[in-house]
């Protein structure tokens, strides 16, 4: 697990502890692997606009699988395979144009990230980095391996103490006809001080809201957290067209990913609290 502090003391246009701001996870677009590209690169694009221009302060948590170069199993049977130098180097070639191609997308984020999580699709270079470290670099992004966990410290309007968001989050493993139980039975008991719970992976958008009591001081508050998984960019069903998800019958699922509004704010005994708003895709 890789551990990052986030501490800000302005956003793009407000103080962070004098509004509100906006966290948007992408991922699971698999740029090489969409059944009908054209159409997911269409409406990422759509989202990445209105997201930006109708949501305060965006912030972005990178949640894998941005391109669909190779699964694990493709990277080992590289490995393992007799191929001339010059083979493996077009290989490589080809696998960065794709990193270009999702940096292109997503170039006006640069330096808003507060992370960038490894998924199961990269290509992994002779000398160990692979195609996620590229992008997280290019972004100015912490690399986060699979699993990573940000605290991001917020400075409270009378500058005496501060206020922190935790998030939880993991680009995600296997399957589930509820996605989103994953995260509350195997991951939100163990980790308690997670305020956002965040996996991608399985692309479907879905929430669960956790109502918990903790104390501040002497006081027993309300303290609710969210559970979120993170929907992803591939078109399930096209016309003219064959799936995997239609060879295996699996249900569809829907294009685009949700965010989370964030609304830090001093509650009348002076306690940090914070509103936290699940918005589904936009």
């Amino acid at each position: 697990m890789q551990i990052h502090e986030f501490a800000p003391n302005t956003l793009v246009k407000d103080k962070i502890s004098e509004g509100e701001f906006t966290i948007a996870p992408i991922g699971d677009l698999q740029l090489m692997g969409a059944n009908d590209k054209q159409v997911a690169l269409n409406r990422f694009k759509r989202h990445l606009e209105i997201v930006e221009n109708e949501f305060p302060n965006v912030y972005y948590l990178g949640m894998g699988d941005y391109i669909d170069f190779m699964s694990p199993s493709n990277r080992e049977s590289l490995k393992q395979a007799k191929v001339y130098d010059a083979s493996r180097e077009y290989i490589e070639r080809a696998a960065y144009t794709l990193a270009d191609e999702f940096l292109a997308l997503v170039e006006k984020t640069k330096d808003r990230w507060l992370g960038l999580l490894s998924g199961h699709h990269f290509y992994e270079s002779p000398d160990g980095t692979n195609t996620d470290q590229y992008i997280a670099r290019k972004l100015k992004a912490p690399y986060l391996e699979k699993c990573g966990y940000i605290s991001l410290t917020l400075a409270r309007p009378d500058g005496k103490t501060r206020g922190t968001i935790n998030i939880w989050c993991h680009h995600g493993v296997g399957s589930s006809k509820y996605p989103v139980s994953k995260l509350v039975n195997q991951v939100v008991p163990f980790w308690p001080e997670a305020d956002l719970y965040f996996m991608g992976h399985m692309h479907a958008c879905d929430h669960y809201r956790i109502n918990r009591m903790v104390v501040r001081g002497q006081e027993v508050v309300e303290q609710n957290s969210l559970a979120v998984v993170t929907g992803g960019w591939l078109k399930s069903h096209t016309e003219n067209q064959t799936s995997y998800i239609e060879e295996k019958m699996l249900s569809p699922r829907a294009v685009g990913q949700p965010i989370v509004v964030v609304k830090p704010y001093m509650d009348a005994r002076g306690l940090f609290r914070r509103k936290l708003r699940y918005i589904d895709d936009v």
